[in-house]
């Protein structure tokens, strides 16, 4: 049990972080010029519904974990490490070749443009457009909350989503202590960042920026690592 308290508050909070989470959040609030009362709001609504479509599916596939490790008892402490090891590994390739991709995208892009004299600095990315962020920033309050909640409903984390597998060995206990913690960082950590980014949006956006490029690769170690103590270690 103590792996999936260890598990899941290292990836929710690995997650909550990412730029996309908060920015946009961010950006509205200070465009629209929300009080901050106004902007928490917001942002637990927000939360609420990305939190409410992660957890739905991390039950459903907890489910099956569970039903899983009960008909193959036997292959209860190979299954579920096994499977975090493997979409460890998958997640990790998966962003060192998109960052293979991006580099050789930029190193062709310099190329071309590094003589025009239109060229300029794109180092500084965004996961988000800038151009994206100023469009939902101009909307109504409700057009705001509607764009951004689409967003985050339809954008689940994946790696909880593996994680709740695991989860599922333990049963409902093992599915709800998941949920919650994942529930109760991912909604602090939100508003925590959506009232900072307020007072220096540019500065918390640059330290927390390499997430954006490495988040798969870190939440893919953080799986992998769990799925090889669990087989070696039963916590």
């Amino acid at each position: 049990m103590l792996q999936i308290i260890i598990g899941s508050s290292l990836l929710s909070l690995t997650h909550a972080l990412l730029p996309h989470h908060w920015l946009p959040l961010t950006a509205a609030s200070n465009s629209e010029k929300w009080t901050v009362k106004e902007t928490i709001r917001i942002t637990i609504l927000i939360a609420l519904m990305h939190t409410f479509s992660t957890i739905v599916i991390g039950i459903v596939i907890g489910l099956i974990g569970y039903n899983l490790s009960s008909t193959f008892q036997s292959l209860e402490n190979i299954l579920a490490p096994t499977v975090l090891i493997g979409l460890g590994i998958f997640f990790v390739i998966k962003d060192i070749l998109s960052l293979h991709n991006q580099h050789e995208h930029y190193a062709n892009s310099h190329h071309n443009f590094r003589n025009s004299p239109h060229h300029h600095d794109h180092s500084a990315h965004n996961h988000m457009s800038e151009d994206k962020i100023r469009a939902i920033s101009k909307k109504s309050k409700r057009a705001i909350i509607f764009a951004i909640g689409s967003m985050m409903v339809f954008s689940p984390c994946i790696e909880i989503e593996a994680f709740y597998f695991t989860a599922g060995r333990y049963g409902w206990i093992g599915i709800l202590a998941l949920s919650l913690i994942y529930f109760i960082i991912t909604i602090a950590v939100m508003i925590s960042l959506v009232i900072l980014g307020k007072k220096g949006l540019e500065q918390i956006n640059k330290k927390l920026h390499f997430l954006e490029h490495y988040s798969r690769a870190i939440s893919g170690s953080i799986l992998i690592i769990l799925g090889v103590l669990t087989i070696f270690i039963q916590f």
